[in-house]
């Protein structure tokens, strides 16, 4: 903004009209006079305001140091690099007048105003829509507001480094486009991606720190996103759907450099690659992808665990998490899930993650429709506060579900045990050996079947439930068991329909041996328990003969 001044010519020539002119004259040079007083009020207040939000990030910025891992000297040095260059910009506004823009960039005017100044600083919006819009800001070091990228054939803004607002990207049609913003370390705001049809890729490897939430949505020839450097940001919602393919598109690369996540992360239609996280404040949601690898580096997920429809993957690295403060839900994974209609499948038998630190889960469990051969995990949760665990049909070749095998109690109270339901194929269930109290109990197992010949296999054996003690109900069809070894201590059961429910093995030579001191219990008073003992469909047994059948072969 110019601060406009009468010359003293034309106020000479105007006062020869006359003294009520003069007067006039008086008055506008007095509005002049104030207006330029505003002026000048104005730039010290943005230049307030613009040194105010530089403090405001270096003190955020700091306490993510202070507060970093010890021992992450690589990290440490990019936040010593970053205060530093904040510090360079707080100089810069407060020692050069020509460094500061003060307003917003919309029009080629207010472009070429910024260029002819020489400023590198703009302490408004910067709304770019041509190449020569690129051109202009191509020294810009800072912008006060938003960022809106919107036009460009060559979208590289070398010197930026710092954005106080949103950086959006968006509308760009130029074919095989690439953006590149190599210096740009922190974002006041948010980073939305969307509707860029020329878009390929995305390149902010200097970037630390973003308060807000990084989105990509609508992208049709989208690549890759990279942001090698990423420690914080507020929420990730990435998601590659494209209607021409009828799932995932062309995305499939994403660099997240297991950055630290303030919120939610939504993780969607992704056509490949890699996702790698560090602790996640919100809720976690990988959804219809490609990936191959999933890698959380850090300890806690606060909200829920989502893991579905994922059928390229092909490694799963959980091993740091300790905590999550959600449900779980692993689903439809490998050969079993879909990925998009784009993505390919694979084996998850070597993947299935193992939790082998997570000692916490707070909300329910479900564990289906995955192609996997074992699944040997939560083994050392110690803390279930969730309703309902539910494993099931996670195909036909289950060699072995162990799992909560350090569990002693589970549910989302004292008075509400966890509910847990097992169905599927597999030759060895060895699962919640440590558990003591339980809700409904339903276990519905089969041996592993050949995929090709629908053919059960020879050998099922059930182990597990050693310590509970007290259940609601418990059913327990497994009618091709082979070996059973499973509810050793059960001695009370509180439901208010049927408490027990057996379907009686098929091999009259194997017996539940293990549940002779219940049925020991059941027999010196029936009245006690609502008992049913079936052998095939609608063939339900006297429960006398039944338990005598049962622990017959006890005794040979």
């Amino acid at each position: 903004m110019r601060k406009k001044l009468i010359p003293f010519l034309l106020m000479v020539m105007m006062a020869s009209f006359g003294s009520c002119v003069g007067d006039d004259i008086d008055d506008l040079q007095g509005q002049i006079d104030d207006l330029n007083t505003k002026v000048d009020d104005l730039e010290e207040s943005q230049q307030a305001a613009l040194l105010d939000e530089i403090a405001a990030l270096q003190a955020t910025i700091a306490a993510l140091q202070a507060s970093m891992e010890e021992g992450d000297s690589d990290l440490a040095d990019q936040y010593a690099t970053l205060l530093n260059n904040l510090q360079l910009l707080e100089d810069e506004v407060a020692n050069n007048e020509s460094a500061v823009y003060y307003g917003s960039l919309l029009t080629d005017d207010e472009f070429a105003a910024f260029l002819d100044q020489g400023a590198t600083i703009v302490t408004g919006k910067v709304v770019v829509t041509s190449q020569s819009h690129i051109d202009a800001i191509a020294d810009m070091k800072m912008v006060g507001g938003n960022l809106i990228l919107s036009g460009g054939t060559v979208v590289d803004l070398a010197a930026l480094q710092s954005v106080g607002g949103d950086l959006s990207i968006t509308g760009l049609s130029t074919a095989d486009l690439s953006v590149s913003l190599p210096a740009l370390a922190s974002v006041g705001g948010g980073i939305h991606i969307y509707e860029n049809s020329g878009l390929a890729n995305v390149t902010v490897d200097a970037l630390i720190f973003v308060y807000g939430e990084l989105s990509s949505n609508m992208n049709t020839s989208l690549q890759s996103l990279s942001f090698a450097a990423l420690d914080q940001i507020g929420g990730i919602d990435i998601n590659g759907y494209d209607e021409s393919f009828y799932g995932a598109g062309t995305l499939s690369s994403v660099e997240l450099s297991s950055a630290n996540v303030n919120g939610d992360v939504y993780f969607q239609y992704v056509a490949g690659g890699a996702l790698s996280l560090g602790n996640v404040e919100g809720s976690l949601t990988v959804d219809y992808t490609s990936i191959t690898d999933l890698s959380i580096t850090g300890q806690v997920v606060d909200g829920d665990f989502n893991f579905t429809n994922n059928g390229a993957i092909v490694s799963m690295d959980v091993a740091s998490l300790t905590t999550i403060n959600g449900g779980i839900n692993i689903s439809y994974n490998g050969g079993g899930g879909g990925g998009g209609w784009s993505a390919s499948t694979t084996d998850f038998s070597t993947a299935f993650p193992a939790f082998e630190n997570l000692e916490t889960i707070n909300g329910n469990i479900t564990i289906s429709g995955n192609s996997t051969n074992s699944i040997e995990a939560f083994n050392n949760v110690t803390t279930f506060k969730g309703e309902m665990i539910d494993i099931s049909s996670n195909g036909s070749e289950v060699e072995l579900l162990s799992v909560f095998n350090s569990l002693e109690a589970g549910g989302t109270s004292s008075y509400r045990h966890v509910n847990i339901n097992v169905y599927g194929n597999y030759a060895w269930f060895s699962s919640f050996g440590t558990l003591q109290k339980a809700g409904t109990v339903e276990l519905n197992v089969s041996p592993t079947m050949d995929p090709s010949t629908y053919e059960y296999d020879t050998n099922l054996r059930i182990d597990g439930f050693d310590a509970l003690i007290q259940a609601t109900s418990v059913n327990l069809y497994t009618p091709k068991v082979t070996s059973f070894s499973a509810f050793a201590s059960l001695d009370h059961l509180t439901g208010w329909n049927t408490d027990l429910k057996v379907e009686m093995p098929e091999d009259v030579n194997v017996g539940l041996c293990s549940m002779e001191p219940f049925f020991t219990k059941y027999n010196a008073d029936p009245t006690k328990y609502v008992v049913e003992f079936n052998q095939g469909w609608g063939n339900t047994l006297d429960p006398a003969d039944a338990i005598y059948q049962l622990l017959a072969p006890c005794t040979n």
